[in-house]
C-alpha cells in the first residue's frame, strides 16, 4: 500500500475519533510562538485584518476536505498572533530607562515574605527623582529588613536605588524583562531603609480592595500555620495553603529539586486534585447520609459545583499563579463535566484549559510554569485515554478486591505517574534548569502518599476549621507530613549522582522535543510513532550544541572565561551573583558559585579585572579609563561598561557600553582566533520590553559605588524579579 493513502486513512480515523479538535490550542499557540519570536512590534491591525480574512475564507471553505481543514488551521496561527499583539498593547507601561535614586510613593499592591526581609509591589503614583527618566506604572522593591511589613493597600514612600527589570544573563536564556513587561512592572530594586507608611487606610481601586481582603485572610491563616507548626515545616505548609514560597530555606528549595519533588511545593494539579476532591467526596458522602437526599437529588452535581467554588476559593489563597490557574481550569472542566454527564478526564478538558488560559494571557505560552505542568498534565491524560481505550477493546476486567489490590495499585499509579510525568518535564528541565534528578521516580514514591494522606486532606481540614478556631490539630498533623516530606527529599538529595547537569542547548531541539512530545499525545492511531522524526531530529541537533568560551553580563559588571583548564573563571560574582550560577549551570557546572576555585586565576585591582583566555591570550573587564588606555594595547579582548575611545578599537576586539546597550548578554566563542558573538538580543530587534539604556556622549560616566551598593541589601539587580 502506497503510503499517502495509509495516512489519509488514518487522518480520517483520528477525524472520526475528534482529535482534530485537539490541535486547536496547538495552533493558536503557534501563532503566540511568531509573534513572540519577531524581531520587531508587529502592527496589531493588519494582523487582525489578516485574522478576519483567513476566518471568512476558512468559514466559506468549511466543508471542503483539504482547503478547509488549512484554512481553519491559519486562521488559528492568525488568532494566537493577534490575541499576543492585542494583549501587549493593553499592557504596554514606561520601563525605567537607567538606574536612579528615587523616591517612590505608592499603594502597596502585594507583600511576599522571604528568607530575609520581603519583597514589596507597589504602584506607583509618585517618582521623584533627579534623573530625568520615565516613572514606572509598577515597582517591585526588595527590603531586607523584618518586621516592617506594610499592609496591602496601605499608602507608602520609600527611598531606593532602582533599575530596569533585568533581562536575560545569557543569549538564549529566560527573558525575565518580558515577565516583568505583562505585569506592567516597568523598575525593580533596592529599599534604603524601610517603606514609610503615608496612609494606611488609603481609598482603594475596587480591584485592589478585594485583593487586599484575600491578602489578609492568607495572612492571617499563614499565622495560624506558622503558630502550629515551626522551622521549615511550617514555611513549606504555608506554601502549600496560600502559596508564599518565599520563607522556605534555600537548602530545602534545593533538597526537593535535587529529588525531584519541587513539585510539590508548586500549587498545581496534584494540590487541587486532592483539595476540591476532599471537598467533592466529603460533601457528597455527608449528603448519602440523609437517606432522603439522595433518592431525589442529584447530590453528585451539588457535590461538583461545591467542589467548583471550593477550588476558585484555593485558587484565590494560593495566589492565583499560572500553575494554580491552570489547575484550577482542570479541575473546573472536570467537575463541570459531572454536571453535564459527561467524562470528567480528557485530551479535550486539556485542550480547552490551555485555549482558554492563551486567549486571557497569551504570554504564559513563555512562561516555564505553564509549559511544565501543560506538559505533565497532557501526557499524564493522554496515557489514561490510550489504556481506557485499550480497556474498551477488550471488552473484559476482572475484579479483584481487598487491601492488598488497592495497595498495589496505588503503588502501581504512582509509579508510573511519576515516571510519565518526569519523562514528559525532562525536557524543560534540561532546557531551562539544565538539571534532572537522577531519583525522582524514588522520591515521588515515598514522598506522594504523605502528600496524599496527611498533607492535603489534612490543609482541607485546617481551612474548614480556622474559622471556629479549632485548626490548629490539624495543621500540627500536617506539619508531621511535611516533616517527613523534607526528610525524603533529603535523604534522596544526598544519595550519590543525585542531580545530573547538563549543557544549555538551543531552542530548536528544545521545540523539536516538544512537538514530538505534543504529536505522542494527541494522536491515537499509528500515527502518533511518527513522533520519532521530530524526536532523532532533536537529537541530532543536540550534536552540533557548542559551549561559549565567555560569557559577559548585560550591564558589563561580570564576565565568566573559559580557562585553559576547560572550566570558567567568574569575575564581578559580587554585583553579579545570580549571573554567575546561570552561566555555571549554561555551561553544565555543578559547582557552586561560592566554590574558590570559579575565582582562582583572576587577576584584579581597582582599575580591572584579568582573565587568561583558552588559547593563554587575555581578556580584561575593566572599570575606569585607566585600564583601557593601558590594557587596549596588550589585551585580546576588552569587556568595559564604559564607552571606549575609538582608538582602543583600532587596536583590540571590544566589548563596550554601546554594545551592551543594543545587544544585552552576550556570548563569545572561540574560532581559529576570532571570536563568535552571539546576544540575547539584535541591534535592529525592537520589542517593547527590550531595555535600551540611552548611552551618554561623549563618555559614558564611570560606575560610582552608590551605582551598585546599597547597605544592608543585595547588589544583584535579578534579586527584585528573579528569585
Amino acid at each position: 500500500m502506497r503510503p499517502w493513502p495509509r495516512f489519509a486513512d488514518l487522518l480520517a480515523e483520528e477525524r472520526e475519533w475528534g482529535r482534530l479538535f485537539l490541535w486547536l490550542p496547538v495552533l493558536f499557540g503557534c501563532g503566540v510562538l511568531l509573534f513572540f519570536g519577531a524581531g520587531q512590534n508587529p502592527n496589531g491591525f493588519l494582523s487582525a485584518t489578516l485574522s478576519g480574512m483567513l476566518a471568512a475564507a476558512a468559514f466559506l471553505a468549511r466543508r471542503r476536505e483539504f482547503s478547509g481543514p488549512v484554512l481553519i488551521g491559519a486562521a488559528l496561527i492568525a488568532f494566537g498572533f493577534t490575541s499576543a499583539a492585542i494583549r501587549t498593547e493593553n499592557v504596554k507601561a514606561p520601563i525605567l530607562e537607567r538606574p536612579a535614586r528615587a523616591t517612590v510613593t505608592g499603594l502597596v499592591e502585594h507583600v511576599e515574605p522571604r528568607a530575609r526581609g520581603y519583597r514589596i509591589l507597589i504602584a506607583v503614583e509618585r517618582f521623584d527623582s533627579r534623573a530625568r527618566v520615565s516613572a514606572p506604572v509598577k515597582l517591585r522593591a526588595i527590603v531586607s529588613r523584618k518586621g516592617s511589613e506594610p499592609p496591602v493597600g496601605a499608602r507608602i514612600a520609600v527611598d531606593g536605588l532602582w533599575r530596569p527589570p533585568p533581562g536575560a544573563v545569557r543569549p538564549g536564556g529566560y527573558d525575565w524583562s518580558r515577565d516583568a513587561f505583562f505585569l506592567r512592572i516597568g523598575a525593580v530594586g533596592l529599599t534604603e531603609g524601610p517603606p514609610r507608611i503615608v496612609d494606611r487606610a488609603a481609598a482603594l481601586p475596587l480591584g485592589l480592595a478585594f485583593d487586599k481582603a484575600v491578602t489578609e485572610t492568607r495572612g492571617a491563616i499563614a499565622e495560624r500555620i506558622k503558630a502550629a507548626v515551626s522551622g521549615a515545616a511550617g514555611a513549606i505548609a504555608v506554601s502549600l495553603v496560600v502559596g508564599e514560597r518565599g520563607a522556605i530555606p534555600e537548602s530545602i528549595n534545593e533538597d526537593m529539586r535535587v529529588a525531584g519533588l519541587s513539585h510539590v511545593l508548586s500549587i498545581s494539579g496534584l494540590h487541587m486534585a486532592l483539595f476540591a476532591g476532599a471537598v467533592f467526596w466529603a460533601l457528597r458522602l455527608s449528603l448519602v447520609l440523609w437517606t432522603p437526599i439522595p433518592l431525589r437529588h442529584p447530590i453528585k452535581k451539588w457535590a461538583a459545583v461545591a467542589a467548583i467554588f471550593a477550588a476558585y476559593g484555593y485558587l484565590l489563597l494560593a495566589g492565583a499563579e499560572i500553575a494554580a490557574q491552570r489547575s484550577f481550569l482542570m479541575a473546573a472542566i472536570a467537575f463541570l463535566a459531572i454536571v453535564l454527564d459527561r467524562a470528567a478526564i480528557s485530551l479535550r478538558s486539556v485542550a480547552l484549559a490551555a485555549l482558554a488560559l492563551m486567549i486571557l494571557m497569551p504570554e504564559v505560552l513563555l512562561s516555564i510554569s505553564f509549559q511544565m505542568s501543560f506538559a505533565a498534565v497532557l501526557a499524564l491524560v493522554a496515557l489514561y485515554d490510550h489504556w481506557k481505550h485499550r480497556h474498551h477493546q477488550r471488552e473484559e476486567r476482572r475484579e479483584r478486591s481487598g487491601v492488598t489490590r488497592y495497595l498495589v495499585l496505588a503503588l502501581a499509579t504512582t509509579a508510573v505517574t511519576t515516571l510519565v510525568a518526569g519523562l514528559a518535564t525532562a525536557p524543560f528541565g534540561a532546557f531551562y534548569f539544565q538539571r534532572s534528578g537522577i531519583y525522582s521516580l524514588l522520591a515521588n514514591l515515598a514522598a506522594l502518599p504523605i502528600v496524599s494522606i496527611l498533607i492535603m486532606p489534612f490543609a482541607v481540614i485546617g481551612l474548614a476549621l480556622t474559622p471556629f478556631r479549632l485548626d490548629a490539630p490539624a495543621w500540627q498533623i500536617m506539619g508531621w507530613g511535611v516533616d517527613g516530606m523534607i526528610k525524603v527529599a533529603d535523604v534522596v538529595a544526598g544519595l550519590p549522582g543525585a542531580a545530573v547537569h547538563t549543557s544549555a542547548f538551543g531552542s530548536i531541539p528544545f521545540l523539536l522535543m516538544i512537538a514530538a512530545l505534543i504529536w505522542l499525545c494527541l494522536w491515537r492511531t499509528l500515527l502518533r510513532w511518527l513522533a520519532a522524526l521530530p524526536l532523532v531530529a532533536a537529537f541530532v541537533a543536540l550534536t552540533f550544541s557548542t559551549k561559549p568560551d565567555i560569557y559577559i553580563e548585560p550591564e558589563g559588571r561580570a564576565m565568566a572565561v573559559r580557562h585553559p583548564d576547560g572550566d570558567l573563571r567568574i569575575t564581578g560574582i559580587r554585583f553579579a551573583r545570580f549571573a554567575g550560577e546561570s552561566w555555571l549551570a549554561a555551561d553544565g557546572d555543578a559547582r557552586k558559585i561560592s566554590d574558590r576555585h570559579i575565582t582562582s586565576d583572576v587577576s584584579c585591582d581597582r582599575t580591572a579585572c584579568r582573565l587568561t583566555l583558552p588559547d593563554g591570550r587575555a581578556a580584561v573587564l575593566a572599570w575606569t579609563y585607566q585600564a583601557l588606555k593601558t590594557d587596549c594595547a596588550r589585551a585580546d579582548l576588552i569587556v568595559t561598561r564604559l564607552v571606549a575611545p575609538p582608538e582602543c578599537r583600532a587596536m583590540t576586539t571590544v566589548i563596550d557600553a554601546r554594545d551592551l546597550a543594543s545587544r544585552g548578554a552576550i556570548a563569545l566563542t572561540l574560532d581559529d582566533g576570532k571570536f563568535l558573538l552571539r546576544s540575547a538580543r539584535e541591534p535592529h530587534e525592537e520589542r517593547y520590553w527590550f531595555n535600551r539604556p540611552r548611552v551618554r556622549s561623549p563618555l559614558f560616566v564611570e560606575p560610582q559605588e552608590d551605582d551598585t551598593r546599597v547597605e544592608g541589601g543585595s547588589q544583584d539587580p535579578y534579586d527584585g524579579i528573579a528569585q
